[in-house]
């Protein structure tokens, strides 16, 4: 079930809100509006599969009973291998259910064995919530937690609106508000209902705008195509602003779907192709993935603490094992390792004191995001490097000589498929290119327009019907369930 589908805006997510006032309406005590929020997140990731509910409640289960385990053991040599068996295990889940075909391919092509496919289908949501509860059991381990109440955990595992594509939640973050349910309340309606626009409005408007050019020139190039200077850069950015507002809309709408019930989920997105460094990129693209990162397996490593060669080592091992967290697929690896080199030269470059203008950080650093985005959405290295001699106009330079060219004559067809190249070079595809481009380059990001400061503007008659508005620009923009980027990562 899709944020962006009508079942889920006017019949589940209604049904849901419904519910559970009615629960609290009739003295429903916390346990009980958690395990209404509990069979509701059943009800949406059953609704995608009975593999995917099955194994979410096979890993709760599991994880419960390890947590009790460790809350009840003394010793800590004892606890110490109870973590040990912990990670491992949920690591074990990803590593047969993700992982299987991509170990057993990967070292077919290196023995030269005939290892067939098993063919695992790749349960929703399995990225998400097994980092989730990993971070909880090392929380618990480090701090002494004791097991939360199988109620709670429960809801923290698999509430619907951040459990298949995040945020990556910490328990610590929304248990207070897990305590305090009991109401619904006009403020968090009106605050997760502009939050719910205004990624209604991303998703559905401008990521889905931009993915049938972006789609068309990958499969174009996949296919053996070679493109020219203009279509390389068109596709390119064309994906770079539909992965943005994709994967950002998302997470607007599950922090706005959260809010509705006052659960305060962490931000995931703030503006992140305003960063003037690759360093700064990641303290703001998919911020809680990237703190899950450093906190857990960076600073494990040793972080910054054993030199400096040490600390590249480091961070090329988090960002390659990060890299290969988004899929099972080798371009994945390759371009977490691209980040990695970026980020260890961005801390060279820091220590021996070289420094730029902002804006020609901001724009090294926006061409090497667009460079490497590249990589990870090309599974064939072939066809990214074919891009990247477009880009770099070897592939030719075709520059329309009339404006009726541009207004989507054909200019001419690439051999291999019938791929018009004049399709990124239409006037609605370059137009909303250009508006993605400024909307993420010059725009405050979401997050920065629902500050608390900023809450009480919402109650204002004029704000009301602006974000009225976009939320109707948004549903007007749901031809069809489209799914997210992230959806099955």
């Amino acid at each position: 079930m899709l944020f962006n589908s009508f079942t889920f805006l006017f019949v589940f997510l209604p049904a849901v809100l419904i519910g559970f006032a009615a629960a609290v309406r009739f003295g429903a005590g916390r346990t009980a509006l958690q395990i209404s929020l509990f069979a509701a997140s059943c009800i949406f990731i059953g609704a995608s599969g009975l593999l995917s509910l099955g194994l979410l409640l096979i890993s709760l289960g599991m994880n419960y009973v390890l947590l009790r385990w460790m809350a009840a053991s003394e010793g800590e040599r004892v606890r110490r291998l109870i973590l040990i068996l912990s990670v491992s295990a949920n690591l074990s889940l990803i590593a047969v259910f993700k992982y299987a075909d991509f170990i057993g391919q990967s070292f077919a092509a290196v023995s030269g064995l005939d290892i067939p496919r098993a063919g695992v289908e790749l349960p929703l949501a399995i990225s998400f919530y097994t980092f989730q509860q990993i971070a909880l059991i090392i929380d618990s381990w480090r701090h002494k937690w004791e097991c939360p109440p199988l109620a709670k955990l429960a809801v923290f595992v698999t509430f619907f609106p951040q459990l298949i594509a995040g945020p990556i939640v910490r328990f610590d973050e929304i248990e207070k508000d897990l305590d305090a349910l009991g109401s619904i309340k006009s403020r968090n309606l009106a605050i997760g209902a502009g939050i719910i626009a205004v990624g209604l409005f991303k998703k559905a408007v401008i990521a889905d705008s931009l993915a049938p050019a972006a789609n068309l020139f990958f499969a174009g190039v996949e296919a053996g195509a070679e493109p020219a200077l203009f279509e390389a850069w068109g596709g390119a950015l064309a994906y770079t602003f539909q992965l943005y507002f994709d994967f950002s809309g998302y997470s607007d709408m599950a922090i706005g779907l959260a809010a509705l019930f006052g659960i305060h989920i962490p931000t995931n997105f703030y503006s992140p192709y305003k960063a003037t460094s690759i360093i700064e990129f990641w303290s703001r693209w998919h911020m809680t993935l990237s703190r899950f990162l450093r906190d857990y397996l960076y600073i494990p490593l040793g972080g910054n603490h054993d030199g400096i060669t040490a600390r590249w080592r480091n961070v090329l091992v988090t960002m390659l094992l990060g890299g290969l967290w988004h899929g099972a697929s080798w371009n994945f690896v390759v371009w977490g390792g691209m980040h990695g080199i970026l980020i260890a030269g961005n801390h060279l470059a820091r220590r021996l004191g070289l420094t730029v203008t902002s804006w020609l950080g901001w724009a090294l650093t926006f061409l090497a995001v667009v460079l490497c985005w590249v990589v990870f959405r090309t599974h064939d290295m072939s066809a990214a490097v074919r891009i990247y001699a477009g880009m770099a106009g070897l592939n030719g330079i075709v520059i329309p000589e009339r404006l009726e060219a541009l207004l989507g004559q054909a200019l001419h067809w690439l051999p291999v498929i019938k791929f018009a190249s004049s399709e990124l070079l239409r006037v609605p595809t370059v137009a909303w290119i250009l508006f993605a481009g400024m909307v993420a380059l010059l725009f405050p990001n979401t997050e920065q327009l629902f500050r608390e400061r900023q809450v009480s503007h919402l109650f204002i008659a004029r704000n009301a019907i602006a974000f009225g508005m976009i939320a109707a620009v948004g549903f007007l923009g749901i031809h069809q369930a489209v799914e997210f980027v992230y959806f099955r990562f």
